[in-house]
């Protein structure tokens, strides 16, 4: 039995509308499909033709690993993409002379099809499958800097949604100090930083990031703890604000005037962190301002 449609909609992605690609325009998904696949390291065998069953796998390796890749489109209706939608997978894939199996889809996949093919996988008929869903696609794509790959086929999306871009080769993750979550995955927590004044003269000794709720509090105690010779305090900054455009820039410039003016001194474990830190950030600010960001730039422009 497939799932109802009230169930499907509410794993659909918020920030990315699938269903921008319309209903019928199979070719224009099955294109999407095969960009993405193609961002995220497979090589393009087949791809995608029309057949006379009304469509035909892509075939494509990672890993040399063989896969055929089913790219099925029913974000507009809500419907999970189910076994009856996936028929003859195993003969699909023997035909194509491949060893597995992924599915492209812009809505989820049914209980039932996933078991499907974990039972293939586990009496060794396939190596292995891959399930893309809405949300594992638009967190790849948000996260991963495809901001052309959306604004080409979601430009609605595109205008509202803070993709990060591809301003290096690999992903630079943002950890939490604490427990180890990538920040700029969940788009939130804080930026923390030790610091002494002496002479008049502030001196960072360390920087560290943590997620909102006990992350915090256990980095502002290590903190402490770590300095409890010295007179320090724990100060903090929301990366909501960092990650906007004109809210990055303007941390840069007080960082640098800081320098600049001789009233803020580094350690090098401080400095260091402070690096990585802002090289982490630039993937999410160097980017289009959403109107959320315009809203947010003019209340860093009256706090001056």
């Amino acid at each position: 039995m497939t799932e109802t449609i009230e169930s499907v909609q509410q794993q659909i992605s918020r920030l990315i509308n699938f269903a921008e690609i319309n209903a019928n325009a199979y070719d224009e998904w099955e294109q999407f499909s095969e960009l993405l696949l193609r961002e995220m390291g497979f090589i393009i065998i087949q791809p995608p033709a029309r057949g006379a069953d009304g469509g035909k796998d892509m075939v494509v390796i990672r890993a040399d690993i063989k896969y055929i890749a089913s790219c099925k489109h029913y974000a507009n209706s809500g419907r999970a993409i189910g076994v009856e939608d996936e028929t003859n997978i195993l003969d699909r894939i023997k035909a194509s002379g491949a060893q597995g199996f992924i599915g492209v889809y812009s809505s989820c996949a049914t209980q039932a099809l996933i078991e499907r093919l974990e039972g293939l996988k586990r009496h060794g008929e396939i190596v292995a499958y891959q399930i893309l869903q809405s949300h594992d696609i638009e967190q790849f794509l948000l996260q991963r800097g495809c901001s052309m790959l959306v604004r080409r086929y979601f430009p609605e999306s595109y205008s509202r949604s803070k993709i990060a871009a591809r301003v290096y080769q690999n992903h630079i993750p943002l950890q939490c100090s604490v427990c180890g979550q990538d920040l700029l995955a969940c788009g939130q927590g804080w930026i923390m930083w030790a610091d002494e004044l002496i002479n008049g003269v502030t001196h960072i000794l360390d920087i560290g990031c943590a997620c909102k709720g006990a992350c915090i509090s256990r980095l502002e105690a290590a903190l402490y703890d770590k300095y409890k010779d010295r007179d320090v305090s724990v100060l903090s900054e929301e990366i909501h604000w960092c990650v906007n455009p004109a809210g990055f820039i303007w941390r840069l410039s007080r960082i640098m005037n800081g320098i600049r003016t001789g009233q803020c001194i580094y350690t090098n474990e401080a400095w260091e962190a402070e690096t990585e830190i802002n090289l982490a950030l630039a993937q999410c600010s160097m980017r289009d301002a959403t109107d959320e960001d315009r809203q947010m730039t003019n209340i860093l422009m009256n706090m001056g």
